[in-house]
């Protein structure tokens, strides 16, 4: 997730209905993008579908980049996500933005969960993805898009990928990387927003925590509000205004089990509140089909910013 501050809701002293007002109308101007965006994948319009990106484009995964410059390059990349729709017998997706925010430049940031329905999936397979939008001509126009798909769902175009330096994932390495990393990162922003709820839709609970504090279980949505809570007041004491969790590790433990490590980074204006530490998490998929924490172990409990 790249440095930025967080949406109106991060006022400090904010009421927490007027918090939860605002972060449910960010989420609701994301989920009219995406709307929009089904609306044109499933009627087949290339040209409806390109125009909600703006160029440059940069789309990546756990592997690498690819840069699309022109527009032509553009109309290529779009013909081939459809082609690979039909091909796969999929008939319609369903979108829903998880978690969004406007950073201090103005663009919209958010993650959405797409699942896929037809001949070739039946709404069991879920993804997460990232987009941030600037706006332009009074809408919102993707700038970059950061994708949870299998990389036979969305290809990288060979010659444009800048893979990234010494990363040779295997296709289970893969696809843990994405889901855990796309939690972390969804996670995050439901903490920088004081979004309880949201942060509830990816948990299991009881969640069992280990800091250097101790061990503790969050046992429900309102323990969860709790904890949440002395974050937030700890971040406006500290002025934290993003929270950057890169991916070390993270592999499958059995079949709906995923383990991750990761380091943490707690900034305030770009620098740092305290110095990084090592995390880690357990993800378990429940029967629905969504990956939801179970676990997390950190080195850093509350009220040790010092």
């Amino acid at each position: 997730m790249s440095g930025h501050t967080g949406t109106p809701a991060q006022g400090k002293g904010a009421p927490a209905a007027g918090r939860r007002d605002a972060v449910a109308a960010v989420r609701a101007q994301y989920q009219a993008v995406l709307d929009d965006m089904r609306t044109a994948l499933e009627a087949g319009d290339t040209a409806a579908y390109a125009r909600h990106f703006s160029l440059p484009l940069v789309t990546s995964n756990m592997d690498g980049s690819v840069r699309t410059e022109t527009a032509e390059e553009l109309s290529e990349v779009v013909a081939d996500y459809l082609d690979i729709y039909a091909r796969r017998g999929i008939a319609r997706v369903e979108q829903r933005c998880e978690a969004a925010r406007i950073d201090p430049s103005g663009c919209l940031e958010g993650y959405h969960l797409t699942r896929f329905f037809g001949e070739g999936a039946n709404g069991t397979e879920v993804a997460h993805s990232r987009f941030v939008m600037t706006r332009e001509d009074d809408a919102w126009k993707v700038i970059r898009l950061e994708t949870g798909l299998e990389r036979s769902m969305w290809p990288m175009r060979p010659d444009r990928f800048e893979p990234i330096p010494g990363r040779d994932l295997t296709d289970d390495q893969f696809t843990a990387y994405s889901i855990v990393q796309a939690m972390l990162n969804i996670t995050t922003l439901h903490v920088l927003n004081g979004d309880a709820e949201g942060f509830a839709q990816g948990a299991l609970f009881p969640i069992f925590v280990q800091s250097r504090q101790g061990r503790y279980t969050i046992d429900d949505i309102e323990a969860l509000r709790k904890d949440m809570a002395l974050y937030r007041e700890e971040f406006q004491i500290h002025g934290v205004d993003d929270v950057y969790r890169p991916l070390k590790s993270a592999e499958f433990v059995g079949p709906d089990k995923i383990t991750g490590t990761y380091r943490t980074y707690i900034l305030s204006r770009g620098g740092l509140v305290v110095e990084p530490y090592e995390s880690a998490l357990t993800l378990q998929r429940c029967e629905d089909g969504r990956w939801r924490t179970t676990s997390i172990m950190h080195g850093l409990g509350h009220l040790n910013w010092r």
